[in-house]
């Protein structure tokens, strides 16, 4: 037999040897552990099932011939174990001849280098499979991301219209009935408010999704950590609910430097460890608690807390390496704790992790505080003051494909002066073109045919303040082209569905302004 050279593999690799001769298993950990490895050794195959509830090998050493639960009746209850049944397996016996399932058989006495080479081989094996797979899952998660990206657009465009129906419901109900009703109007009222409520848990909801799914851009800025953390907690709020109870924590913290979309990856993929680290069937126990602080006026600190079933040792050490993991292969969100450390590495923060089996786990999030707000004392934000009447009439028009969205406009606005709404850009372009002028634009960014980017060039040419006074609506779902426009362009943008008072200050404020500007004479 050519002899092959001993090659040292990488550092950490652990091996579990079950053999019940004490003898062979000082052997190979003295020649393994020589090799780099981390040796584990366990005298029978119960023994090794017992210390795999805890241990997590990278791959198995396994003897066939041996009292209480042999190597066949072992590999059995291992292949049975989603959690075990991914390890790769080496029989090691004198006899060859039982049938057994294993990655690799040696016949004894072996090769101490042919050994050390089969051992290399199936981890490198195992780990370009885990590769693989990885990759599969990625694709799937993008594809779903794109999906759910156009999914939360189309929600968004119905859902702005229910928003504005209720509110205005709501407005026109307390008018007719006053402080009257009886019985019969409070049940009214108390079914407004409960659909009402309902519709702003689904924007919530979807507003997370679009935090999540929207195409990346790298682009970083100054945000809200306790923003970010509740858009994703209500992701998965139902998960959350059915598994434990959640506490939060929050206190007055300076803003971040960061990317909405992937520190949101971070907290959701964290969140989704602690749920699993919670044992089942146990939801009163289980707990989830957030806490979100400013230890030092110039970091931030964003902090998971489980009391699951904790992390071992060995586990803990190896946690943020690339590709490591303790479950199955497909398994998983897919972002891995490598990628949520190199996200947050990339932030300038830190992510750490403390814990102990059986008390639960502690992943810690720390950012320092963006420029701005370092040193400055966070205050609690009042509530915004109440919005005053109008006192201007302007005129106002509303350019948006979907005539449900046309009219819940036309409706919310009819106080704030004359509302002209059309479906389409190019109709917008034709009145623009004929000599009318608006005060204000309310102009949708994905519509068909021409699109906001292609009315406000069309603007730019033939009435120039008309695209100054443009303002964009948008249910997400960006395209390319369309994240480059609105980061080109200095006009405003509003989300669907709209905070109806946040809507209606900015009209009136664009309004007041265009009547303090001089008058937009079309050009001859």
């Amino acid at each position: 037999m050519r002899s092959r050279a001993l090659k040292k593999p990488r550092p950490g690799p652990t091996l579990l040897v079950v053999d019940d001769d004490a003898g062979h298993r000082e052997a190979l950990d003295v020649l393994l552990s020589h090799q780099g490895f981390q040796v584990t050794g366990c005298s029978n195959g119960r023994q090794a099932l017992d210390w795999l509830r805890t241990g997590h090998p990278d791959l198995i050493l396994l003897d066939l011939n041996m009292p209480a639960t042999d190597g066949l009746q072992f590999r059995a209850a291992q292949k049975e174990d989603p959690a075990l049944s991914h390890i790769p397996v080496i029989a090691l016996s004198a006899d060859l001849t039982a049938a057994i399932d294993a990655d690799a058989h040696l016949k004894r006495p072996f090769d101490p280098e042919m050994l050390v080479a089969t051992i290399g081989d199936l981890l490198l094996a195992r780990e370009h499979q885990e590769l693989q797979s990885r990759i599969a899952q990625t694709d799937r998660l993008t594809s779903l991301g794109t999906l759910a990206a156009g999914v939360a657009h189309e929600i968004n465009n119905p859902l702005a219209y229910v928003l504005l129906n209720i509110d205005f419901a709501r407005s026109e109900f307390a008018q007719l009935v006053g402080g009257s009703g009886g019985d019969r109007g409070r049940e009214v009222r108390l079914a407004l408010d409960r659909v009402s409520e309902g519709a702003g848990r689904i924007r919530d909801i979807v507003r997370g999704l679009k935090t999540f799914s929207r195409p990346e851009s790298e682009t970083v800025a100054p945000l809200e950590v306790a923003n970010v953390l509740e858009g994703t907690l209500a992701m998965i709020e139902n998960e959350i609910r059915h598994g434990a109870r959640l506490l939060k924590e929050v206190e007055p913290v300076p803003e971040v430097v960061a990317n909405e979309g992937r520190l949101g990856q971070v907290f959701l993929n964290l969140l989704l460890n602690a749920l699993q680290a919670l044992p089942e069937g146990r939801g009163e126990q289980n707990e989830i608690r957030v806490v979100v602080r400013s230890p030092t006026p110039d970091r931030v600190v964003v902090e998971i807390h489980d009391n699951g079933v904790g992390i071992p040792a060995d586990v803990r050490a190896r946690i943020f390496e690339p590709f490591f993991t303790t479950k199955p292969i497909g398994v998983g969100t897919g972002l891995g704790l490598a990628i949520c450390h190199g996200i947050v590495t990339s932030f300038g923060g830190t992510l750490s992790v403390e814990s102990e089996p059986g008390h639960g786990s502690v992943f810690r999030v720390e950012l320092p505080a963006a420029p701005s707000t370092a040193g400055v004392t966070p205050t609690v934000s009042e509530a915004p003051p109440e919005l005053p009447p109008p006192t201007l009439h302007g005129r106002i028009l509303v350019i948006d494909d979907e005539p449900m969205v046309c009219l819940s406009l036309r409706r919310l606005l009819a106080g704030e002066g004359e509302v002209v709404a059309v479906t389409s850009a190019r109709e917008a372009l034709g009145q623009i073109a004929s000599g009318q002028r608006f005060d204000v634009l309310l102009c949708d960014l994905m519509m068909p045919g021409m699109d906001a980017a292609a009315l406000y060039d069309e603007l730019c040419k033939v009435a120039p303040t008309q695209a100054e006074r443009m303002v964009f609506m948008t249910g997400g779902a960006f395209t390319i082209r369309a994240r480059d426009f609105l980061e080109r362009v200095p006009n405003a943008r509003v989300d669907k569905p709209f905070d109806v008072g946040a809507l209606l200050a900015l009209v009136r404020a664009r309004v007041r302004a265009a009547a303090r500007a001089a008058p937009d004479v079309h050009p001859a």
